[in-house]
Protein backbone atom coordinates (compact mmCIF):
# COMPACT_ATOMS: atom_id res chain seq x y z
CA UNK A 1 0.00 0.00 0.00
CA UNK A 2 1.74 3.68 -0.52
CA UNK A 3 2.27 5.29 2.67
CA UNK A 4 3.03 8.70 2.87
CA UNK A 5 3.89 8.34 6.82
CA UNK A 6 7.66 9.15 5.95
CA UNK A 7 7.14 12.91 5.90
CA UNK A 8 5.65 13.93 2.44
CA UNK A 9 8.92 12.14 1.02
CA UNK A 10 6.76 9.39 -1.27
CA UNK A 11 8.51 6.62 0.05
CA UNK A 12 6.82 3.46 -0.86
CA UNK A 13 6.34 0.37 1.93
CA UNK A 14 4.67 -1.90 -0.43
CA UNK A 15 2.22 -2.57 -3.46
CA UNK A 16 1.29 -5.55 -3.20
CA UNK A 17 -2.18 -4.19 -3.15
CA UNK A 18 -2.06 -1.16 -3.53
CA UNK A 19 -4.63 2.25 -2.27
CA UNK A 20 -3.84 4.46 -5.41
CA UNK A 21 -3.61 7.77 -5.04
CA UNK A 22 -5.71 9.23 -7.86
CA UNK A 23 -4.60 9.72 -11.56
CA UNK A 24 -6.00 13.61 -11.29
CA UNK A 25 -6.96 15.09 -14.64
CA UNK A 26 -4.14 17.57 -14.62
CA UNK A 27 -1.87 14.91 -13.96
CA UNK A 28 -3.09 13.11 -16.76
CA UNK A 29 -2.22 15.98 -19.29
CA UNK A 30 0.94 16.30 -17.45
CA UNK A 31 2.09 13.11 -18.49
CA UNK A 32 0.58 13.54 -22.05
CA UNK A 33 2.46 16.48 -22.24
CA UNK A 34 5.64 15.56 -21.51
CA UNK A 35 8.81 15.78 -23.23
CA UNK A 36 11.31 12.88 -23.52
CA UNK A 37 14.75 13.66 -24.70
CA UNK A 38 17.93 11.62 -24.54
CA UNK A 39 21.85 12.83 -23.14
CA UNK A 40 22.70 14.08 -26.19
CA UNK A 41 19.12 16.43 -26.25
CA UNK A 42 17.45 14.68 -29.26
CA UNK A 43 14.00 15.02 -28.75
CA UNK A 44 12.29 11.46 -28.60
CA UNK A 45 8.74 12.90 -27.56
CA UNK A 46 7.37 16.42 -28.47
CA UNK A 47 8.11 19.56 -30.38
CA UNK A 48 10.85 18.95 -33.16
CA UNK A 49 11.33 15.11 -31.96
CA UNK A 50 13.16 12.96 -34.12
CA UNK A 51 11.22 11.52 -36.49
CA UNK A 52 12.18 7.86 -37.16
CA UNK A 53 11.80 6.07 -34.10
CA UNK A 54 11.76 1.97 -33.35
CA UNK A 55 8.79 1.62 -31.07
CA UNK A 56 9.65 1.60 -27.52
CA UNK A 57 8.64 2.14 -23.82
CA UNK A 58 9.59 4.89 -21.46
CA UNK A 59 9.62 4.03 -17.69
CA UNK A 60 11.15 5.94 -14.29
CA UNK A 61 11.49 5.15 -10.95
CA UNK A 62 10.92 8.20 -9.53
CA UNK A 63 8.76 10.26 -7.62
CA UNK A 64 6.31 7.40 -7.07
CA UNK A 65 2.43 8.63 -7.67
CA UNK A 66 4.01 11.93 -8.85
CA UNK A 67 5.03 13.22 -5.12
CA UNK A 68 8.43 14.05 -5.27
CA UNK A 69 11.14 12.66 -2.88
CA UNK A 70 14.75 13.37 -2.39
CA UNK A 71 17.03 13.43 -5.43
CA UNK A 72 19.03 10.30 -3.67
CA UNK A 73 16.01 8.28 -3.45
CA UNK A 74 15.09 8.70 -6.77
CA UNK A 75 18.29 7.79 -8.06
CA UNK A 76 18.45 4.63 -6.16
CA UNK A 77 15.37 3.82 -7.06
CA UNK A 78 15.98 4.36 -11.05
CA UNK A 79 19.47 2.35 -10.56
CA UNK A 80 17.48 -0.86 -8.89
CA UNK A 81 14.79 -0.35 -11.90
CA UNK A 82 18.14 0.04 -14.84
CA UNK A 83 19.27 -3.01 -13.04
CA UNK A 84 15.92 -5.31 -12.89
CA UNK A 85 15.82 -4.15 -16.85
CA UNK A 86 18.96 -5.31 -17.74
CA UNK A 87 19.14 -8.49 -15.30
CA UNK A 88 15.88 -9.29 -17.83
CA UNK A 89 18.22 -9.00 -20.93
CA UNK A 90 16.87 -5.73 -22.22
CA UNK A 91 19.29 -2.96 -22.85
CA UNK A 92 18.19 0.60 -21.42
CA UNK A 93 18.64 4.39 -23.16
CA UNK A 94 18.83 7.16 -20.43
CA UNK A 95 16.46 9.63 -21.03
CA UNK A 96 15.13 12.91 -19.39
CA UNK A 97 11.03 13.32 -18.95
CA UNK A 98 10.57 16.90 -18.33
CA UNK A 99 7.89 19.59 -18.79
CA UNK A 100 7.85 22.01 -21.68
CA UNK A 101 8.41 24.75 -18.92
CA UNK A 102 10.63 23.17 -17.26
CA UNK A 103 9.05 23.32 -14.39
CA UNK A 104 9.08 19.28 -13.69
CA UNK A 105 11.74 16.83 -14.91
CA UNK A 106 12.67 12.99 -13.94
CA UNK A 107 15.11 10.34 -15.46
CA UNK A 108 13.93 7.76 -17.17
CA UNK A 109 14.77 5.08 -19.69
CA UNK A 110 13.72 3.65 -22.60
CA UNK A 111 13.36 -0.21 -23.39
CA UNK A 112 12.89 -2.27 -26.36
CA UNK A 113 11.33 -5.46 -25.98
CA UNK A 114 9.63 -6.07 -22.99
CA UNK A 115 6.15 -7.19 -23.28
CA UNK A 116 3.10 -4.87 -21.85
CA UNK A 117 2.70 -6.70 -18.71
CA UNK A 118 6.23 -6.78 -18.20
CA UNK A 119 6.59 -3.00 -18.29
CA UNK A 120 3.54 -2.63 -16.19
CA UNK A 121 4.91 -4.78 -13.55
CA UNK A 122 7.82 -2.74 -13.49
CA UNK A 123 5.62 0.66 -13.19
CA UNK A 124 3.78 -0.80 -10.13
CA UNK A 125 6.59 -2.26 -8.40
CA UNK A 126 7.79 1.33 -8.37
CA UNK A 127 4.93 2.95 -8.02
CA UNK A 128 4.24 4.72 -10.85
CA UNK A 129 0.49 5.42 -12.32
CA UNK A 130 1.36 4.89 -16.02
CA UNK A 131 4.32 4.56 -18.42
CA UNK A 132 5.01 5.99 -21.99
CA UNK A 133 4.76 4.02 -25.37
CA UNK A 134 6.71 5.62 -28.20
CA UNK A 135 5.81 4.51 -31.66
CA UNK A 136 6.77 6.29 -35.11
CA UNK A 137 3.50 8.30 -34.85
CA UNK A 138 2.47 8.31 -31.26
CA UNK A 139 3.09 9.00 -27.44
CA UNK A 140 0.83 7.08 -25.39
CA UNK A 141 0.29 7.09 -21.77
CA UNK A 142 -0.46 3.15 -20.82
CA UNK A 143 -1.92 2.64 -17.29
CA UNK A 144 0.64 0.35 -15.10
CA UNK A 145 -2.83 -0.66 -13.03
CA UNK A 146 -5.04 -1.55 -15.58
CA UNK A 147 -2.83 -2.16 -18.51
CA UNK A 148 -4.95 0.24 -20.87
CA UNK A 149 -4.27 2.70 -22.92
CA UNK A 150 -5.19 6.09 -20.86
CA UNK A 151 -4.61 8.61 -23.70
CA UNK A 152 -2.48 9.40 -26.92
CA UNK A 153 -0.94 12.08 -28.42
CA UNK A 154 1.18 12.92 -31.82
CA UNK A 155 5.01 12.08 -30.71
CA UNK A 156 6.21 14.76 -33.16
CA UNK A 157 5.59 18.01 -32.46
CA UNK A 158 5.89 20.99 -34.41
Amino acid sequence: MYDDRHGGTGELDHLDDPVLPPLTDELLAAYLATEVVDADGVVWSGQDALRALAECWVITAENPFSRRRTDEANRAANALLVRTIEAAGFATTLLVGRAADDSWSERCVAVSGPSLEQICSWGREHGQHAVFRLTGSEHEVVSCWTRSRLTARERVLS
